[in-house]
């Protein structure tokens, strides 16, 4: 999965969460849909597909959960991490 796929996948599964859209995973506890969107992510469970439009015009749709996103759920996992241990509204403020 590149970054940009990454970014457009969990980009739409914070949206569609956040609008009421069901789990796919435990989410006892969490309120935030970034969190939420993530731990779907990082277990599979991400009811979404990928479009990939190469130079011929072709185009293919891969299913989100058989793409290898596990360098950008670490990073985004330590930003997570980062915006608990901080006062998030100070960065606003």
């Amino acid at each position: 999965m590149s970054q940009f796929e990454f970014a457009q996948v969990l980009r739409a599964r914070v949206s569609l969460i956040s609008k009421g859209a069901p789990s796919t995973v435990d989410a006892r506890g969490m309120t935030n849909p970034l969190d939420i969107a993530v731990k779907e992510i990082a277990e599979g469970r991400v009811p979404l597909r990928v479009t990939r439009t190469k130079l011929n015009g072709d185009s293919e749709v891969i299913d989100a959960n058989v793409l290898d996103a596990s360098e950008f759920i670490s990073y985004t996992s330590k930003f997570i991490e980062k915006r608990e241990k901080e006062d998030y509204a100070k960065l606003f403020y």
